[in-house]
């Protein structure tokens, strides 16, 4: 008997229902708030509960949430756990056939998941679905689906390629070029911020790898399920409001747990020479980053803020080559 048949027998006898949403809260509040409430307002049709796993939040995100919002399952773990660990955590305590993982930072559409609870019904495999998101001006936000990372496309990043290319697939390969996310398109990666699976191919894959702390754990688990036999797909009807990054606001600290995950990456799943370089490139990256700006410093004052930043990217550089 498989991990997911063994799990859905386990629920049968639970009160079992037909979908879970997970968020995973640190430090917005309101938006937290907002996201609960467009849920709450747009959903229908499956049964469903959401949980909310507070981070630790130092803004009183809890204590709003339990008094907003007393029908969520609040799970508050009394330290940060990071991003993977606590949708684990969530998805342990959870009772849905499926799994929607869904950014505190995120405000659904209306009939958005719906579309994606129909289609993971009428699936026949074990498949990952994704959406299109939106910045709150109502532009595309692109970063829903990307192609797989390669030594290639990491070069480019690193090197300014990419920026002076956009959206083109040599020099920008994992933005899938200029395609706006209008059609049903099976894709490398899904983002975590909107995602749905089911439960027996959630339990298969084991979850989130729990070494990535914050970024890159949707890549892992889109690559080991591509490898496992499954699929992951854009579906366009699955509109959401991304308010980008905003538990996230030092900008050196977060670009350093983006060259850990990585790091991760290339370490787990590319392996030996491959792998060196890809942690190569990335020291190229903060090191060219941080002298070009001190450079460009010199002559105006403009940059002082980019050359500090880069320093510490540079200086936490332990961070990603230890990983």
């Amino acid at each position: 008997m498989s991990p997911g048949t063994e799990r859905a027998d386990m629920l049968a006898g639970e009160g079992a229902l037909e979908l879970s949403i997970v968020v995973v809260s640190y430090n917005t509040r309101a938006l937290t708030l907002a996201c609960l409430a467009s849920v709450y307002e747009f959903l229908s049709g499956p049964s469903f509960e959401v949980l909310v796993v507070d981070n630790a939040s130092s803004d009183g995100s809890e204590q709003a949430i339990r008094e907003e919002f007393p029908q969520v399952a609040m799970i508050a773990p009394g330290s940060n756990l990071g991003f993977g660990r606590a949708n684990n955590l969530a998805a342990q305590h959870s009772r849905g056939a499926r799994l929607l993982l869904l950014n505190p930072d995120t405000e659904i559409l209306e009939g958005s998941l719906e579309a994606m609870y129909a289609a993971s019904m009428r699936s026949d495999h074990d498949v990952l679905l994704g959406g299109r998101t939106f910045y709150a001006d109502g532009r595309l936000e692109p970063r829903s689906c990307c192609g797989n990372p390669s030594i290639w496309s990491l070069f480019c990043m690193a090197t300014g390629l990419a920026r002076l290319a956009p959206g083109t697939r040599l020099l920008d390969p994992e933005s899938m070029g200029r395609w706006q996310r209008d059609s049903v398109r099976d894709v490398d990666i899904i983002a975590g911020c909107l995602l749905m699976i089911t439960r027996r191919f959630w339990d298969e894959l084991g979850g989130f790898d729990e070494s990535f702390f914050m970024y890159g754990e949707d890549y892992d688990l889109c690559m080991r399920a591509w490898a496992a036999g499954g699929r992951c797909t854009l579906l366009p009807e699955a509109k959401i409001i991304h308010h980008v990054g905003a538990s996230e606001a030092v900008r050196a600290d977060r670009m350093i747990k983006i060259f850990r995950s990585r790091a991760q990456l290339c370490k787990k799943h590319w392996h030996g020479t491959r792998a060196w370089i890809g942690i190569r490139i990335l020291d190229g990256w903060a090191l060219g980053r941080m002298l070009a700006f001190r450079l460009v410093g010199l002559a105006s004052g403009r940059f002082s803020r980019s050359s500090q930043t880069w320093s510490d990217i540079w200086a936490g550089r332990e961070e990603w080559r230890g990983c």
